[in-house]
């Protein structure tokens, strides 16, 4: 992009933020501005979009997280959480077999989110698995997936909420979500194809031990999300 445009979107850009809901007469007035001159330079709602996303941020971390596997085997609830996390915030999850690390590709911003939060429910949901069935390894697995199960729920309604804020703030529109997801696509892609990966798991187990997934969605409903927030 030439400097020439650049200026001329962050001046839009600016008038745009300055327009905010468009009630006040100098809201109006910086609306209507920034609309003629998105016209007189044919620039698309898109393209001030994109002035804000830099693809250069979007990035593998290969470090990852070493949750995934104990001395019994692989925890699949961890797998779960995953993917429903990256959902949540952004990113593309994958899993290091050899390893046995949970990875996630996206910005920085949205992968320590994303490790964090999956730090926090592993640790909480792992202790109170312990406390219910500290002999039983089949127990505490099943306890995992019905802790996902109410933590899924929670983190579709934080979702919700976010993608509510964005609209907000963006008059109505998802573009730059919708930006961030392919620039990640792509970055996925990029690298599955280098290097030999296999992505993390959507829930698709059944479970009989009704009592163990009982006490797993309760717990997944007391995980303390607000924590790993900041709240």
């Amino acid at each position: 992009m030439d400097e020439k445009k650049q200026k001329m979107l962050d001046r839009i850009a600016k008038m745009m933020v300055k327009a905010k809901n468009k009630e006040t007469p100098e809201e109006k007035t910086a609306y209507e501005m920034a609309v003629n001159l998105m016209v007189k330079y044919q620039i698309e709602e898109t393209d001030l979009v994109f002035a804000n996303v830099d693809t250069s941020e979007v990035y593998n971390d290969e470090e990852g997280l070493e949750i995934l596997t104990d001395e019994y085997g692989k925890k699949d609830w961890v797998s779960y959480l995953a993917t429903a996390l990256a959902e949540t915030f952004h990113c593309k999850p994958y899993i290091n077999t050899y390893r046995g690390t949970i990875h996630f590709i996206g910005s920085a911003a949205d992968i320590e989110t994303c490790c964090y939060f999956a730090m926090v429910i592993h640790n909480y949901v792992e202790s109170k698995a312990f406390e219910y069935a500290p002999d039983r390894v089949r127990k505490r697995r099943t306890f995992g997936i019905g802790a996902y199960m109410s933590i899924k729920e929670r983190l579709n309604a934080m979702k919700e909420k976010m993608e509510k804020s964005v609209r907000e703030a963006y008059s109505g529109s998802t573009d730059l979500m919708v930006i961030k997801d392919s620039l990640v696509e792509q970055e996925y892609d990029k690298y599955s194809k280098a290097v030999k990966m296999k992505p993390a798991k959507k829930s698709k187990a059944q479970h009989t031990d009704q009592d163990a997934l009982r006490r797993g969605v309760k717990a997944g409903k007391e995980v303390p999300l607000h924590t790993a927030l900041g709240d």
